[in-house]
């Protein structure tokens, strides 16, 4: 989508409410100051320097009138009706920092306008200015900063600031296109706060040698997953947007459009440790996550954070809020009731993660052994009953496919409740095959949650279980065969397709679900084997 010279964003957890001055802002409405994970937060650019809430977004079919909760021109320091916010970032709302807590960031759209922290200061009811942050001279050795700033987001889980940068006020891409356009980068800081008491900013990573594409362009992705339909114009345009939204697993996710009103949710894989540090001018890439079509005004989104697993983005032209689902590809329309210009939108929640690798377990001793790699193009597919009337059943979400080196991500479809993965009908080099293994486990994170993945399968003394360690896991009923349709992934195949059930708890999870299989027996060709 197009993007104007105006920011779009930070949504994020351990950081606060960003501001282009060093002033005050006044609670509004009974409002306590208290960011919570409950709420979607908007600013607006026709009612300057004010915030909105909703309460839990994904309970509700329509928005209602969003609460106002703060307005920055009531602060101590006078009118700043001349500068008002352009993006904004919520913070870890359960984290506190010392002797003080980060509640977001603001900046404009060019390179002199520096981001401010702010500190919540409830003696007084409002938000007071802490420090402007400059990014120049940045420590870290990394050309961290363009013409222009973009949206950001911080990662709730480790603190850091994501933001989007660009030499133009417009980057486009074409769908052929191997890598992003000259100028345009992600880039990663770290906010510390010294023994001082004064803040430094250092520049952790940055993409400046290109954002490159993993596997497919924008063109070949749609071809995949499209094959019957027209092929895209390889040179067709695709508007980047101005605003970045973060998984749980410190991938970065941007939305993208062309004229035909399609869009493409693009993940930005961001090199990091073991530890889940970015890697300095790592190697970048982006890949598309899922096609979206029918959204009016749809060259006008500023804001992008993920809530309960859906992408909420809003229009910034007559204020609708649209709830994207990553898994099934729908969109709704959620009405207006916040800012009548939106800025931004921000959230205290990730989108939480479930990712794994299948792979060619080739002598079928239930391990990946050297030189047993991935298998490419087999879908996993993702299943829950609805929260709303369990009593339905197992409900089909969406699927998701394998790249070329075997791996899978899913954005969870909630961030507090069960889901099961299917690995349906699985081939190694066109041979049909049957599972050896999957992983299992407890997943952490630091709200102090615990999300588990339990494989479903046969034990080497043929009892079917559920698994809580990795290992030997072997899938398909006893004779072999994993029926193509399914309406239910447990009962209707009698507890036999590859199934492992997620049990996720937070928006900070990023679980891994890996599966073994092999073509020494299979699901269809060699019955009983």
């Amino acid at each position: 989508m197009a993007v104007i010279t105006a920011l779009g964003g930070l949504a994020a957890l351990d950081m606060a409410v960003f501001a282009t001055r060093a002033e005050a802002t006044q609670f509004l409405n009974g409002w306590g100051g208290a960011f919570t994970r409950d709420q979607l937060y908007a600013i607006g650019s026709a009612e300057p320097n004010s915030a909105y809430a909703w309460d839990k977004p994904w309970a509700q079919a329509t928005l209602p009138a969003a609460t106002r909760i703060f307005d920055k021109s009531k602060g101590s320091q006078g009118s700043s009706t001349k500068d008002p916010w352009e993006t904004f970032a919520v913070g870890p709302v359960f984290a506190a920092r010392g002797d003080y807590t980060l509640h977001g960031l603001g900046w404009g759209s060019a390179i002199s306008s520096l981001p401010t922290l702010m500190e919540r200061d409830n003696s007084r009811g409002r938000l007071n200015a802490i420090s402007t942050l400059a990014f120049g001279g940045l420590t870290g050795g990394y050309t961290c900063t363009t013409a222009r700033l973009f949206g950001g987001e911080i990662n709730q889980r480790n603190g850091l600031v994501y933001v989007l940068m660009s030499n133009t006020a417009d980057p486009r891409i074409a769908a052929d296109a191997t890598t992003t356009p000259g100028g345009f980068r992600l880039s990663i800081f770290q906010v510390v706060k010294t023994a001082g008491g004064a803040f430094s900013v250092s520049c952790n990573s940055n993409s400046r040698s290109g954002i490159k594409a993993a596997d497919r362009t924008i063109a070949q992705e749609w071809a995949a997953q499209f094959p019957s339909a027209p092929p895209l114009d390889p040179k067709s345009s695709w508007g980047i947007s101005s605003d970045v939204a973060i998984g749980a697993n410190g991938h970065a996710y941007v939305l993208a459009h062309n004229s035909a009103d399609r869009h493409a949710l693009i993940r930005i894989n961001v090199p990091q440790t073991a530890a889940g540090q970015p890697i300095g001018d790592g190697q970048y890439t982006f890949e598309v996550v899922k096609f979206f079509t029918a959204q009016a005004n749809n060259d006008a989104n500023h804001g992008l954070t993920f809530m309960d697993g859906k992408l909420y983005v809003q229009d910034s032209t007559g204020g609708i809020m649209w709830r994207y689902d990553p898994l099934s590809g729908s969109i709704e329309n959620l009405g207006s009731g916040g800012p009548t210009l939106p800025m931004d939108l921000a959230s205290a929640q990730m989108a939480p993660i479930v990712e794994g690798t299948v792979f060619n377990d080739a002598n079928g001793n239930s391990a990946q052994d050297a030189g047993e790699g991935g298998v490419a193009g087999q879908a996993v597919e993702v299943w829950q009953r609805p929260p709303a009337d369990p009593g339905r059943g197992w409900q089909l979400l969406g699927e998701v496919k394998t790249n070329a080196h075997g791996q899978y991500s899913v954005l969870a479809p909630t961030t507090s409740g069960e889901f099961l993965l299917r690995l349906r009908e699985p081939k190694v080099d066109g041979v049909n095959a049957t599972q050896t293994y999957a992983s299992a486990g407890d997943f952490k994170t630091r709200d102090g949650a615990t999300t588990t993945v339990r494989a479903r399968c046969f034990s080497q003394a043929g009892d079917y279980q559920s698994f809580d360690r990795s290992g030997a896991c072997y899938g398909g009923r006893s004779d072999g065969i994993d029926p193509p349709q399914v309406s239910d992934p447990i009962a209707a195949v009698g507890g036999a397709a590859i199934v492992t059930r997620v049990d996720m708890a937070s928006d900070l999870a990023a679980a891994t679900a890996d599966f073994g299989v092999t073509a020494a027996g299979s699901w269809g060709d060699a019955p009983g084997v």
